[in-house]
């Protein structure tokens, strides 16, 4: 007896990482349990797709999940980055929101027009999305680091530690440092 798509032990994966984000998101003015939500789904974004590979259960349904669940953890975060920066950067958050949306949908549905089961199946002529897509340490620094820049802006709003060093006129503490050593990859 087959196991319905629905059930594939990635999926599973993928409904797990959708609690852990709306359990982050309900839990966003407590940035211990934020952060360990928050993370776990995002650590678990690897998880399904090692699983897809390795038990062969690779779908299209698995990757529009995959997808759309990053998106909603993103914009969710973005949302609650929106709320804590409203004078400076709203306008920004909403930009990068819509920017991730409609680039990944761009994105999964030509490659599922194209009969391709992943929006990460793409060929050389597409460029720098190649580039991005063919190796997975290029992928996987690059989604970390861009996480990674939100969750730090999410922690500068609530951390005030001393300062490590003063740079250009500027206390810079840990986490502004670390902001700005992901914010090259981010940028990408």
């Amino acid at each position: 007896m087959s196991v319905p798509v629905w059930l594939y032990a990635p999926n599973l994966v993928g409904y797990f990482r959708i609690l852990c984000s709306f359990l982050a998101f309900y839990n966003a003015s407590d940035p211990v349990w934020f952060f360990l939500f928050y993370m776990t789904s995002f650590l678990f974004d690897a998880v399904d797709g090692y699983a897809a590979r390795k038990l062969n259960q690779c779908s299209k349904m698995g990757a529009v999940l995959d997808m759309v669940t990053d998106r909603f953890s993103t914009a969710g975060l973005c949302t609650i980055l929106a709320k804590l920066y409203p004078d400076e950067w709203t306008a920004f958050f909403i930009f990068i929101v819509s920017l991730d949306i409609s680039s990944h949908y761009a994105q999964m549905n030509y490659q599922l027009l194209k009969g391709s089961d992943s929006h990460k199946k793409v060929d050389r002529s597409m460029g720098l999305l190649y580039w991005y897509y063919a190796d997975r340490r290029v992928l996987g620094m690059v989604c970390l680091s861009a996480e990674l820049e939100y969750v730090l802006l999410y922690l500068l709003h609530l951390y005030t530690g001393a300062p490590v060093v003063t740079l250009a006129g500027y206390d810079l503490n840990g986490v502004h440092i670390a902001l700005l050593c992901s914010l090259p990859l981010w940028a990408l």
